[in-house]
């Protein structure tokens, strides 16, 4: 249950965050690189308030091989994802994105993860679902491309965190380092290439609010692969994202064809049932 409440809360946090993101980027009040760094600062910020809080920086040389094939795969995916955001409906972002999960359960049965019966016809379930909604003619299909390289690149990058975490360095260490490199590369970028000062987006009260509530899903989401194998934890994330997705696509950007969406978030939630342990 509490997987399930940490996982939900962040999917609402993150999904707040896209809606000002794809605003922003869609009126030309942002690049995507300006809307990475504000999609990074407060994540960076909340996971050294942990480390200062309580302490558990724990970060071994031994895990430089993984982290650092983990950032290069974040550099690249950084740019992708934002363009993503940008271009896809949010259903269509977040049905295409699913694909995550057959790509980490077979990743995480090489790991040795234990997965029941039941979950696994959860989650096969869930990715019938998916692909068959995601091409049917009520899922609209521009940007489809971009999200469809975000969703590969994400299985790597989510196994070698939950790797990186589970065999070298602390959850705080290695998030906080990761975004802290991330962050960093961004705002001289911005600095410097684009000419922009990335800090001056936060005058406005919409990218304040992208860049806080995505801090908050970040550090939330990262505490919920703690408590269980990374092909559930991200199950239950793209159906919190396909729920919100949902709901911010029909009252905020006006998508059609809500009855074969909210089909498909009804049959979420019996996978819901068969992937919970």
């Amino acid at each position: 249950m509490l997987t399930l409440i940490l996982v939900f809360s962040a999917t609402f946090f993150e999904e707040v965050s896209s809606v000002f993101t794809k605003k922003g980027i869609s009126d030309r009040q942002e690049s995507i690189y300006t809307a990475g760094f504000l999609n990074l600062f407060f994540v960076t910020l909340f996971f050294l308030a942990i480390i200062l809080y309580g302490g558990n920086f724990i970060f071994s040389l031994q895990s430089l091989p993984v982290f650092g094939l983990r950032i290069l795969l974040e550099f690249v995916i950084l740019t992708i994802g934002l363009r993503a955001v940008a271009l896809a409906d949010r259903t269509t972002f977040s049905f295409i994105h699913s694909g995550t999960i057959p790509l980490l359960l077979a990743i995480d049965i090489v790991l040795g993860y234990a997965i029941s019966p039941a979950q696994l016809a959860g989650i096969l379930l869930f990715c019938g679902i998916i692909l068959i909604l995601a091409f049917s003619k009520g899922i609209e299909k521009r940007g489809a491309l971009n999200v469809a390289l975000l969703t590969l690149g994400a299985a790597a990058t989510i196994s070698l965190f939950k790797y990186d975490i589970t065999h070298y360095n602390s959850l705080e260490a290695g998030q906080f380092m990761a975004n802290a490199i991330l962050l960093v590369y961004l705002f001289f970028y911005n600095l410097f290439v684009r000419k922009e000062n990335s800090f001056r987006a936060f005058r406005m009260i919409g990218f304040f609010t992208q860049s806080f509530t995505a801090g908050l899903a970040a550090v939330v989401v990262s505490f919920a692969y703690l408590y269980g194998a990374a092909s559930i934890i991200t199950a239950l994330k793209r159906i919190g994202e396909v729920s919100w997705s949902l709901l911010s696509g029909r009252i905020y950007f006006h998508e059609k064809h809500i009855l074969i969406k909210l089909f498909l978030v009804l049959m979420l939630g019996v996978s819901i049932v068969l992937i919970l342990p």
